[in-house]
């Protein structure tokens, strides 16, 4: 059985990475509708200060639960050559047809060796 734990690792190549992002509905925060988007991003910040963003898509169409998700298939976040271990973050960014941009709040995670 394979021994594995929910932390990505520099050199992997397949790792999901998902994203709900909220909005704030009066005084409460409430699922963002993504639905209405023209494009969906996630932007990584690496340990050493470098800025990666990578194209994500909506992962329950229509959108409305808010979560967007990204699958590193090619290995172009967590294998790349500027990936190394460390407190990484990162947060959803979402473009609008009318040029309005939203971006989340940072969310930091571990990446081990």
């Amino acid at each position: 059985m394979a021994n594995e734990d929910a932390i990505p690792r520099v050199g992997n190549v397949g790792t999901i990475v998902e994203i709900t992002m909220k909005e704030l509905v009066g005084s409460a925060l409430g699922n963002l509708n993504l639905s209405t988007t023209s494009s969906l991003g996630i932007e990584f910040k690496l340990p050493t200060g470098i800025l990666q963003t990578i194209t994500s898509a909506v992962k329950n169409t229509p959108g409305s639960d808010g979560i967007m998700t990204f699958t590193d298939s090619a290995g172009a976040v967590f294998n790349s050559s500027n990936a190394s271990m460390g407190t990484w973050e990162a947060r959803g960014v979402v473009s609008y047809s009318s040029g309005n941009t939203f971006k989340g709040s940072w969310a930091g995670f571990q990446v081990g060796e």
